[in-house]
């Protein structure tokens, strides 16, 4: 025990006759019964050794403790109210591991349940996982599956998925999905669908930050995939539009030097060379 109650009135009561120093002998000998859980030695040396005792004094105030607050109990110095701490304070904790064995073992039960997979091994490593099929089937010879019936890009899809299923689950956990299952059927369809590591370990992130597990990740990453196919390709941009202000100062230039006049937006330009017009500004000759 590194906790007990001190229940100041009980303790004063029962103290307010010893002095400062078996009063301060009787709180080490009270610490060291709880911290190892069991009586003192029945060794009165020890017990000096343990109160940190040394002069003649000292050793008197642990015989009279001991003889005022212990018993002496098949070779040990017992003391009622310790041992009655004790033991709630055992059974306290045998109910609380017990508690949280029980709450484990349910939300182990729920992760295999939603995952589909009740019979998956408990290991999240991907090479230790077994399927379902495989661990209950008899292992005679080797089986190889059919693929007689499907066609080759279907096949291909298949065993790219199965690939990339262990390493898609681990990424998944380092998210924070512990329970993310490389042979879940959901997560190996969209693996054959083309869905991305970064894709799937941003839908886990927001799983997990919501509380979620694996198959809602699973669904939240599908969800994403449809919208964006239902976006398609953006629109070409609209050609520019010419304001008003625009529109007279290009007409005011072009009635007064035509050769400077920008084209309306939308034309194109004119790949003949511009001729600029020339003006003599030669000053004239005085006088």
């Amino acid at each position: 025990m590194n906790y007990y109650e001190h229940h100041l009135g009980d303790f004063l009561k029962k103290t307010a006759h010893l002095s400062a120093m078996q009063e301060g002998i009787y709180r080490r000998l009270l610490d060291r019964y709880y911290i190892t859980e069991q009586p003192l030695p029945g060794d009165f040396e020890a017990c000096c050794r343990l109160a940190r005792a040394n002069g003649r004094h000292e050793k008197q105030a642990v015989r009279e403790v001991l003889a005022e607050f212990f018993s002496l109990v098949q070779g040990f110095h017992a003391n009622a109210r310790a041992d009655e701490e004790i033991a709630k304070f055992q059974n306290k904790s045998k109910k609380a591991k017990a508690s949280a064995n029980a709450r484990w073992e349910k939300e182990k039960a729920e992760a295999l349940a939603n995952s589909g997979h009740a019979n998956a091994s408990e290991t999240h490593d991907a090479d230790d996982m077994r399927t379902h099929s495989e661990g209950n089937a008899p292992r005679a010879r080797p089986q190889t599956p059919d693929t007689s019936n499907q066609s080759p890009d279907i096949t291909a899809h298949a065993v790219i998925a199965g690939a990339n299923a262990g390493a898609a689950a681990k990424a998944m956990r380092a998210a924070g999905l512990q329970d993310a299952n490389p042979s879940h059927p959901e997560l190996l369809a969209l693996l054959a669908a083309g869905i991305t590591l970064p894709e799937l370990e941003d839908a886990a992130r927001v799983a997990a930050a919501g509380g979620k597990g694996f198959v809602y990740a699973l669904r939240v990453a599908a969800g994403r995939r449809r919208e964006a196919a239902k976006v398609g390709t953006l629109p070409a941009a609209a050609p520019p539009t010419e304001t008003p202000y625009q529109r007279r100062s290009r007409e005011t230039v072009a009635a007064f030097a035509p050769s400077l006049a920008r084209r309306p937006p939308g034309q194109r330009h004119d790949p003949e060379t511009i001729e600029a017009e020339t003006r003599d500004v030669t000053p004239p000759a005085l006088g």
